[in-house]
Formats: C-alpha cells, sequence, structure tokens
C-alpha cells in the first residue's frame, strides 16, 4: 500500500468523526463503529510495508552512521599514532641532534685544548732552545775567551822567545867571530 492510500484512509477516518452526531456537552459522538475498525483495517495492513521500508531506511541510516563513527575513530587512531610517532621521532631527533652538538662541542674544545698545549709546548721548547742558544753562545763566548787568552800568553811568550833570540842574534853580531868559535869548540860536556 502507498503512502498517498494510507493519507487517503486517515483522511476517510477523519471525515468519519466529524460527520458523526456529537452528544453535547460532552466530547463524545455516535457514528458506524464498524465502518472506523474497516477503515483501521486497512490502515494497518498498508502500514507494516511502508513502517518496515522506513525501519530499514533508519535501519541503515544507524549503519551508515555506526560505520562512519567507526571509520572517524579509525582514522583519529591512525591519526594519533601518526602524531605520536612524529612526536617520537621528533623527540629522537632532538635528542640526536642535542647529541650532534655536545660531541661537536667536545671536539671544538678538544681541539681548543691541543692547540692550546701545542702552543705551550712550542713556546715552552722556544724557550729551551732559545736558553740552550744563550748557554752555547757564553759557552763558546768563554771557550773562545780561554782560547784567545792561552793564544795571547802564547803569543806573549814566542813574543819574549823572539825578542831572546833577537837579543842573542844582536850580541853575536857584536862579539867578534873568534870569541864565537870558541864557543863552539867548546866541549859539549861543559856547555
Amino acid at each position: 500500500m502507498s503512502v498517498n492510500l494510507i493519507y487517503s484512509l486517515i483522511e476517510r477516518m477523519e471525515n468519519t468523526l466529524t460527520g458523526a452526531i456529537k452528544l453535547l456537552p460532552l466530547p463524545y459522538a455516535i457514528t458506524n463503529v464498524d465502518h472506523l475498525l474497516d477503515l483501521l483495517d486497512k490502515v494497518r495492513v498498508g502500514l507494516p510495508q511502508e513502517i518496515q521500508e522506513a525501519r530499514d531506511v533508519l535501519q541503515r541510516k544507524e549503519e551508515m552512521l555506526t560505520e562512519a563513527q567507526n571509520k572517524a575513530d579509525n582514522i583519529i587512531y591512525q591519526a594519533q599514532v601518526v602524531a605520536n610517532k612524529m612526536i617520537a621521532e621528533s623527540e629522537i631527533l632532538k635528542a640526536v641532534q642535542m647529541e650532534a652538538e655536545r660531541i661537536k662541542k667536545e671536539v671544538v674544545d678538544d681541539c681548543t685544548a691541543m692547540k692550546k698545549q701545542a702552543q705551550e709546548d712550542i713556546e715552552r721548547a722556544r724557550t729551551n732552545s732559545m736558553n740552550e742558544a744563550i748557554m752555547i753562545k757564553e759557552g763558546a763566548e768563554k771557550y773562545a775567551e780561554s782560547v784567545l787568552n792561552n793564544l795571547g800568553n802564547d803569543v806573549a811568550q814566542l813574543n819574549e822567545i823572539i825578542k831572546n833570540a833577537q837579543r842573542q842574534l844582536s850580541k853575536m853580531k857584536s862579539e867578534p867571530l873568534t870569541q864565537q868559535m870558541n864557543v863552539q869548540n867548546v866541549p859539549s860536556e861543559r856547555r
């Protein structure tokens, strides 16, 4: 039975009730009960199909809403999983970046310390080299002074020997040759 027929039957029931004889002042009326019961039976026969269709539509609507809710819940769950993963990855990335910064700082600090140590070692080696050079120079100067003093003494002695030899030579020049020969003929035992 179609919806129009049901509406038509309901309208006929309404006309039957409005056309009934009213009992004044009471809200009751006299009508053909068989006629109304017949119309109600026709409505009852027509209603189950329409109501069943309406129920099916409502049930499909409920199923669609449940399915949509399940899909929405699944999408929310998946989004939460992705968000948690991104947060975890972000935290891991931050941790990796922090560790990289720590290692970088440690390497820079180590390099700075090594550079400072190398500069100190170079300065210490330079100072030691300078001190050794000064000591070597002072030693060389003392040695040169000692050698020159010794040479000076040797030269003075040689000078004295030369002067003695010159004096002897002068003396020999001034003495006659016969006297010189006597000195040469003197036996070596006497000399």
